[in-house]
């Protein structure tokens, strides 16, 4: 049976909107919405946030959530995603990105090239999770 692990790329250093996956929408971070809705996913077997900073870490491991912590030098949070894909075996690697509202059921789309040509023993599974 294969398995198939959705990583969210959080970053605590935005320029536009510092703290932004820490903030509150109606008594929850945007980071705990955005980890309940993927883990409600079918086809999900495990969600992993990736970030730059130990504040999320912390906060996702409050609220029952798994976190690995990645360097703070990434361009891009495909960058993130793929750092944090090494330390997991998975057939698949679901890259997710939030969209501006975490009640938006839209997703943004990446070329998955970036990811596959970095590391050929995962396929990435880029698709709206709703």
């Amino acid at each position: 049976m294969s398995k198939t692990i959705a990583i969210i790329p959080a970053r605590y250093s935005s320029s536009r909107f510092p703290g932004k996956p820490l903030a509150l929408i109606t008594g929850k971070t945007m980071i705990e919405r955005v980890y309940e809705r993927t883990i409600q996913a079918k086809k999900i077997d495990e969600v992993i946030v990736a970030t730059e900073d130990q504040r999320i870490i912390d906060c996702v491991l409050s609220f029952g959530g798994n976190a690995v912590l990645t360097s703070d030098k990434h361009n891009s949070g495909t960058d993130r995603v793929f750092e944090a894909s090494k330390g997991f075996n998975a057939d698949y690697i679901c890259l997710l990105y939030t969209s501006p509202s975490p009640r938006d059921r839209t997703r943004s789309r990446m070329p998955s090239s970036a990811l596959k040509k970095k590391n050929n023993n995962h396929k990435l599974v880029i698709k709206s999770i709703y």
